[in-house]
Order: structure tokens, then C-alpha cells, then sequence
């Protein structure tokens, strides 16, 4: 029989979360019998040298949804490809196309769409009778002075489809013309239109999840501390969540609607939604990936024998998928370090935390010479300190204690 053949674009990785998506993709690729092309920038297949299962890198921009296609389209002549993926968010459009364009399994272009455009993805929860904010589409500061100039309370300015919290921030109705057009000049860095949404008073969390059988599983709900207004940037996950029962049923049930109503069939998600003071769960944003900062390590030490990124291409390929439940006893947390003010000269103490008890990872996200400004978004952060826990002990806690380890040097 021969072995199936994958396709993963953007499936390198040269450091980071990133990089072990990569790592953990082609041992557990390797374990199934499923050889992988990977196709990626020059500079992230250097770290794909010597990993398992790798039979064949091309270097192509993962983000190019027209020449992904087209590499596709000329390795599947020469060599029949049974599936093409991509766990990356700029590769989630590009592996779409490419497999639709083969007839292979996998998310369909609009449903990527509608998950990465935030106001699409808004009205197709509205449509499923899923409790939206308001959410309204700009395409200079003046739309939003026009539209916010009679109403009162808080609202979120934010791009169309970036992410990371890139260009997200707060405004207070009324606060003044100069502030609106600010937030609205940020937000139209990062995307061609902005948007300004209804603020959602409420708790974070995230819901980690795979589709099987075209059908969502929730693994995990992960809670999430962020900063304060107006920027909302995450400093930290913790799983399990706390919530109470009737709660977590709620909020699983909501999320498994929000993924079929953008349209979803195959691989990861990751459903970000609030939790109000009483006790609705309002839907955010919908992502057909995993979820960053290192929460799918948490997720997979939550459940012993999980393989997040074998159990998609078990899926895409036909196999039955095993999904272990969850260790009531494992707890699992992210704690991001954030660097003081200054020109960074130094990172000390890393390869230290990386050797304590229960660290997962230690991921150095700040280099000696940049510019350490007031945090504005995800990529603005010093570092990423993930630990896990087997006897019930506070993950948090652990996470926090390896990441007090670590000294940034300013000048």
C-alpha cells in the first residue's frame, strides 16, 4: 500500500509556538505512515531539516493563495497528493484553495472567508440565532465619526481580518473627533476597512476544539487574562476553566453551532467568546486553526496520548480518529512576561526556566536590540512561559514562578 501523501503549507516554523506546530505535525505524521511535502518561506524550512515524515520541502509564500494553488496543482501531476492542509492563519485561505482546486477534503474557501472577515463571520452567528454585538463596517475615520456622533457607551475599533489583537483598541463614545480617527487610522494598518463593534462586558475564554466526521468536538475551554482597555492583549491561559457546569454546556453548545454556521468541516478551531455577568455566552471571532500562544501544548498535556495535528490528517484522510478524554488531575497554563520599557540588551535565565519541573516551554519572543514599547498587541511581548501540572496543582501558579526566572536587560 503506498503512503499517503500531505501537503502542509506554511508547515515550518523557525522558533516559537510556530515551530512546534511544525515539530509535533511531523512526529505524529510519522507515527500514522503519512509522508509530508512542506511548503513555506525559505527561512521557516530551515527548521524542518531532519523532522520525521518530511519527504520533500518547496519554497513557496504560504500566503499566496494563487501560487499555493498552483504548486499544488504541479506536485499532484507528478504525484498524487490525498490531502492538502494548513494550520497557519495566513495559510488557512491558500490550503483552501489549493484542495478545492484538486477535489480534495478540506475547508472550503468561503467558509475560510467568513471565519477570517470578522464582520462576515458576525452576521453568519447572527443568522444562526447566536447573540452578536452590533458590529458596523468603516472605510475612512468619517464613517465611524458619522455613525458614533449620536451614541453613547463602548466600542471596539479593530481591522477587518488581522489578528493577534493588532490594531484592536476601546473607545468611549463621545471622548472626542481626534481619538475616533486614531483608532480608526490604527485599525486601517493592519486591513483595507475597520470595524466598530458593540463592547461585550464580559469574561474571556476560548473554546480548542477539532472537527470530525464534518462533526465540532470541544476538548477544552481555556480562560484568559488580558490587559486592561483600551488595548486588549493576552497575558495569560489557564485550563481547565472554571465554570460552573450548566455554564460549560452552554458555552459548548454555542460553540459547536458558531462552527457550523461559518461553514466548517476539517481541521482545528479556536472560538473566542465571553461570558457575561448573567451568564449569556456571546461569540467572538471563530478561527479555523488552533489557537496561539503555545494553548495547544496545554491542550495535549490535558489529555495524555492526544495528537492535535495527526488527528486532522486522520480525518482528512478517511481514518478513524482517536480522541483521548481529558485528566481531571492535569492542569495546564501560559503566563506571558512582559519585558520593562527600553532598548533590550539581554534575555537571561532561559535555558535555566526551560529545566524546571513541569515547564512545557520557554518561548523567547523579544531579541536583544529591539525597541520594548507599552503593549499594544500579541507581537509586542517579551516572553511565553507555558507549564503543566499531573497532581491538581496550580499550572498558573508554576507558570508564573518559571517566568519570574527569566531577567530582561533595558537600557
Amino acid at each position: 500500500m503506498n503512503q499517503p501523501l500531505v501537503l502542509v503549507l506554511g508547515g515550518g516554523g523557525p522558533a516559537g509556538h510556530v515551530a512546534d506546530w511544525s515539530r509535533r505535525t511531523a512526529g505524529q505524521a510519522a507515527r500514522r505512515g503519512i509522508g509530508l511535502i512542506v511548503a513555506d518561506l525559505p527561512e521557516n524550512l530551515a527548521g524542518t531539516a531532519g523532522l520525521p515524515s518530511v519527504v520533500e520541502t518547496a519554497e513557496a509564500d504560504y500566503r499566496d493563495a494563487e501560487a499555493c494553488r498552483a504548486l499544488a496543482t504541479a506536485i499532484h501531476a507528478r504525484t498524487p497528493l490525498d490531502a492538502v492542509v494548513g494550520f497557519r492563519e495566513y495559510s488557512l485561505l491558500p490550503a483552501a484553495s489549493a484542495a478545492a482546486a484538486l477535489g480534495l477534503p478540506w475547508n472550503s474557501v468561503e467558509s475560510i472567508r467568513t471565519a477570517r472577515t470578522k464582520d462576515l463571520c458576525r452576521a453568519a452567528l447572527a443568522a444562526a440565532g447566536l447573540p452578536q454585538p452590533q458590529c458596523h463596517r468603516i472605510a475612512d475615520p468619517k464613517d465611524a465619526l458619522r455613525l458614533l456622533e449620536s451614541r453613547t457607551g463602548r466600542w471596539i475599533v479593530k481591522p477587518r481580518d488581522a489578528f493577534g489583537s493588532e490594531g484592536v483598541q476601546l473607545y468611549e463614545a463621545g471622548a472626542g473627533r481626534e481619538d475616533l480617527a486614531e483608532l480608526v487610522g490604527a485599525a486601517l494598518e493592519f486591513s483595507d476597512e475597520a470595524l466598530v463593534e458593540e463592547f461585550v462586558d464580559g469574561s474571556e475564554y476560548s473554546a480548542e476544539g477539532i472537527i470530525v466526521g464534518g462533526v465540532p468536538h470541544v476538548l477544552e475551554i481555556t480562560a484568559k487574562r488580558t490587559t486592561e482597555p483600551p488595548f486588549f492583549v493576552e497575558l495569560g491561559h489557564e485550563q481547565p476553566a472554571a465554570l460552573p457546569g450548566a455554564v460549560r454546556e452552554a458555552a459548548i453548545d454555542t460553540v459547536h453551532r458558531a462552527v457550523r454556521a461559518v461553514g466548517l468541516t476539517h481541521s482545528l478551531f479556536h472560538v473566542e467568546f465571553w461570558v457575561t455577568a448573567d451568564r449569556r455566552i456571546v461569540c467572538g471571532e471563530v478561527h479555523s486553526r488552533t489557537g496561539g500562544d503555545w494553548i495547544h501544548a496545554l491542550t495535549e498535556h490535558r489529555r495524555p496520548g492526544l495528537e492535535l495535528f495527526g488527528s486532522v490528517l486522520d480525518d482528512v484522510l478517511g481514518r478513524p480518529v482517536h480522541l483521548p478524554v481529558a485528566d481531571p488531575a492535569r492542569r495546564a497554563a501560559v503566563h506571558v512576561a512582559v519585558p520593562p520599557a527600553g532598548r533590550l540588551t539581554k534575555v537571561l535565565g532561559a535555558e535555566t526556566a526551560r529545566t524546571e519541573p513541569g515547564c512545557i516551554a520557554v518561548d523567547v519572543v523579544a531579541r536583544p536590540g529591539q525597541l520594548i514599547a507599552p503593549l499594544r498587541d500579541s507581537f509586542a511581548r517579551g516572553a511565553v512561559v507555558a507549564a503543566g501540572t499531573d497532581r491538581g496543582e496550580d499550572a498558573a501558579a508554576l507558570a508564573g514562578r518559571i517566568a519570574a526566572g527569566l531577567r530582561f536587560e533595558t537600557e
